[in-house]
């Protein structure tokens, strides 16, 4: 899809909101130091961030909305009215009306979903479910349970006792936030308060942001001795501010959360090689939705799981989505070198980005260029933190604005990534699980605290806690603290196909042995794309460098050559 496509896209989401937005757009005073309430009251708190760093509203919270019982001022936002609400989006981030067989609306979904069918959810997209129905809500969420995809949901069900929910992607990876006491939803933190925060008691920022001298002039008071980040178990800095945890949905009635998955699905073990069948069909149906309807950037690398995408992945010669790579470490040097073949494999060209002065430089012309970047990445993720290297460096500001950024996060269910190595006892399991989830850790006290929170976790659904406990406390508890980072790299849209509930669920039936010893990756890789399942790996070969005291760029080379002599043989 070009630009002219997407602009009649655009036009076309315009037609959901309130014509008349311009009188509703605000250009706010300056305020310096700590905020205050007094005369201020209709702000959120990103639009006094924004003034005080001198930040442009609508890019700093750019593919982000707002679901509010008041109708607020928010620059360059559309509005329209939603579940007795007010319903305020950024005019970048892609809508699509849910309605019944009849016609009838019956939700909105927010940014890019793929459902069970392989259909990308755009526009306006017609259930076969009607509207009359009396199990219409759980037809409704059985269908949601089977959308891929980075989004929200927002249901309006016009039942005899009105249904108003809010779902999320199958890992959260669109990192809803809400707060119970003023009912605000909304995809940051600070696009949830009005008032200052309330400095959570378990965590305070991470130290990048109470480093920079302007941002931390503008915070309340956080105990330095807390743990700096890892917001788990649906934290946040606020003390009153939750976000809401993958596999759940948030009544907009009552502002609780429910678990909705796995709830009786079925986890009996199957063979890879089926397995694997399942996968590549869905892999391929998601990776066509998405190359074939919009625009953008895939990126790939040395690794396996954006492997895994490419080779699922229709002829790009036509689409609107373009093979990037880039290099701003050692190891990503060897990433491109990789991504360079895989792509030669499918015939596509690739776009390696390197700065001029090399892997170790940068695209800015002077460090101060990267203040701002640091500022809207820190603002736009709810001071998540300041941003990584690459978004520092200024590698987003050379790549077209608009369109969604393919990445292959969350794939590491298919290698059990985060299983541990030895089976181990009940206790080992749970402290190598906090370890591993992410979550920012202090003294003795706050260990036992956490533990106590992962324990209670634990035992609040059913499930065979020896095959599949850290499965679930990856797709629960480990991909749920950065989530909020996703917001923050707003140049585009970021999608991750393997926000998948079938492909979790399907990996969960091979055991986690058989995934760790990469035999399930080995089946999907050769069921996809055998010859770029011969490509060499990055970061193996980087392992083996160290091992044998030789040059990784070196070594890579060589295993490139026997990959190309045995290709060619």
């Amino acid at each position: 899809m070009g630009r002219v496509a997407r602009k009649a896209q655009s036009l076309k989401t315009a037609q959901f909101f309130l014509a008349d937005t311009a009188s509703l757009w605000h250009s706010s005073k300056k305020t310096s130091g700590k905020f205050s309430m007094t005369g201020t009251s209709s702000l959120l708190l990103g639009q006094k961030y924004c003034d005080a760093l001198n930040l442009d509203f609508e890019n700093s919270f750019r593919f982000q909305f707002v679901l509010s019982p008041e109708q607020r001022r928010l620059p360059g936002f559309g509005i329209r009215r939603f579940a007795d609400r007010y319903l305020h989006v950024s005019p970048e981030l892609a809508l699509c009306e849910i309605t019944s067989v009849e016609g009838t609306p019956l939700g909105l979904l927010l940014g890019q979903g793929v459902d069970a069918d392989g259909n990308l959810l755009k526009d306006r997209h017609r259930l076969e479910f009607s509207a009359y129905d009396t199990e219409l809500a759980d037809k409704l969420e059985n269908w949601v349970k089977w959308v891929s995809g980075r989004y929200a949901l927002l249901l309006d069900l016009p039942t005899q006792t009105p249904v108003r929910r809010a779902y999320h992607d199958p890992v959260g990876s669109f990192g809803l936030v809400y707060d119970p006491e003023t009912r605000v939803l909304a995809s940051s933190l600070f696009l949830c308060l009005e008032r200052d925060i309330d400095p959570s008691a378990n965590y305070r920022p991470h130290d990048d942001v109470m480093a920079d001298e302007t941002i931390s002039s503008l915070l309340p008071d956080f105990d330095p001795n807390l743990p700096a980040g890892g917001y788990g178990f649906g934290e946040t800095l606020d003390a009153r501010v939750r976000r809401l945890l993958a596999n759940r949905y948030v009544d907009l009635d009552t502002f609780k959360e429910h678990r909705f998955w796995p709830g009786d699905e079925d986890f009996e073990p199957i063979s890879m090689r089926k397995a694997a069948q399942i996968i590549t069909r869905r892999m391929r149906q998601t990776m066509s939705a998405l190359c074939n309807n919009l625009d953008g950037y895939f990126a790939i690398s040395g690794g396996r799981d954006s492997r895994m995408l490419l080779a699922a992945s229709p002829d790009l010669t036509d689409s609107g989505i373009k093979l990037y790579c880039y290099a701003n470490n050692y190891i990503t040097t060897l990433d491109l070198r990789v991504a360079e073949e895989i792509a030669e494999v499918v015939g596509q060209p690739l776009l390696g980005q390197v700065p001029d002065d090399g892997f170790r430089g940068s695209f800015l012309p002077r460090k101060r260029r990267s203040i701002p970047l640091r500022h809207q990445f820190a603002i736009s993720t709810g001071l998540m933190h300041m941003g990584d290297d690459w978004w520092q460096r200024g590698f987003a500001r050379k790549l077209d604005k608009g369109g969604v950024w393919i990445r292959g996060n969350f794939l590491e269910i298919a290698t059990a990534r985060w299983w541990p190595r030895r089976p181990g006892t009940y206790e080992e399991d749970m402290d190598y699980t906090l370890e591993r989830i992410r979550v920012g850790l202090g003294d003795d006290a706050d260990r036992a605290r956490k533990m106590e929170q992962l324990r209670a976790w634990s035992k609040s659904f059913e499930y065979d806690f020896e095959r599949h406990f850290h499965d679930f406390t990856y797709m629960d508890l480990t991909t749920a603290p950065p989530m909020a980072n996703f917001h923050g790299y707003n140049r585009m849209f970021l999608v991750a196909p393997g926000s998948d509930r079938l492909i979790f669920k399907t990996a969960m039936q091979v055991p986690a042995r058989q995934r760790q010893q990469t035999r399930f990756y080995d089946h999907i890789m050769n069921q996809l794309n055998p010859a770029m399942h011969a490509v060499p790996l990055a970061r193996p070969v980087a392992y083996q460098s160290r091992r044998q005291g030789v040059n990784a760029t070196h070594l890579l080379e060589e295993r490139i050559n026997e990959y190309r002599q045995a290709a060619n043989a």
